[in-house]
């Protein structure tokens, strides 16, 4: 996935972009299977909303975006100089922690979102695999919140690295399905309709996961993104 020329890649230093033109020979083509990237806006604020199955999940999504995807990341990783540099002021992270309410992440993230940057997100906060877990309502309340669309995505990396393994397994692939842009409607401070909202991103999600994995049992032929 080339990038494309975009003022939110100001926000990320030399090492994202690196990483990110190295992607498409070294990772995408012999890793990942795809389908739906045209469905990744070019412009604009979005949230990129996916399930989550393996620690692997955040750099499929990276790498097969043409624009950076900024995360909110808990904040203890901070405690590390590196950690710091590589993901919070080079990385675009916004920090946040996870056990309080974290209006100051909400807000941040909300304002990125209004300057036109991509955030990525999973609803479940936690791995996952066979299903999709409880979600948290946080994808409905942004993006009702900032006014802007939640691009769903299904990732298919249970085989390729399983929980509990220490190395992933080279041999299977890792299927990627990207849906259509989703308009959320409702008020952002209406739980009622915060939880609606995310029941329907999830709703997404599992059918574009379904459809992924009926297409890795048939062995479809899904491109290298």
């Amino acid at each position: 996935m080339r990038r494309i020329k975009t003022h939110d890649w100001t926000y990320v230093g030399w090492h994202y972009k690196a990483i990110h033109s190295a992607a498409q020979p070294l990772h995408n083509r012999p890793l990942l299977r795809a389908r739906g990237t045209e469905n990744l806006p070019r412009e604009g604020g979005y949230l990129l909303a996916a399930n989550h199955s393996s620690w692997w999940d955040p750099i499929v999504l990276q790498t097969t975006s043409p624009r950076p995807v900024n995360w909110l990341a808990k904040k203890e990783m901070m405690k590390n100089a590196f950690n710091r540099w590589f993901f919070f002021d080079k990385g675009g992270c916004i920090p946040v922690d996870r056990n309080a309410r974290n209006p100051q992440a909400f807000a941040a993230a909300a304002q990125a979102l209004r300057d036109g940057r991509v955030i990525g997100i999973f609803p479940e906060s936690t791995r996952h695999v066979g299903k999709l877990g409880p979600a948290k309502t946080g994808v409905a309340r942004l993006a009702l919140e900032a006014g802007v669309p939640v691009v769903p995505a299904a990732i298919l990396s249970d085989r390729f690295w399983p929980m509990g393994r220490t190395l992933p397994r080279l041999r299977h692939k890792i299927w990627l399905n990207f849906g259509e842009p989703m308009t959320l409607t409702g008020d952002a401070k209406s739980p009622e309709d915060v939880r609606a909202q995310t029941s329907h991103v999830m709703d997404t999600i599992a059918g574009l996961l379904d459809e992924a994995r009926a297409a890795r049992d048939k062995r479809e032929k899904w491109k290298a993104p």
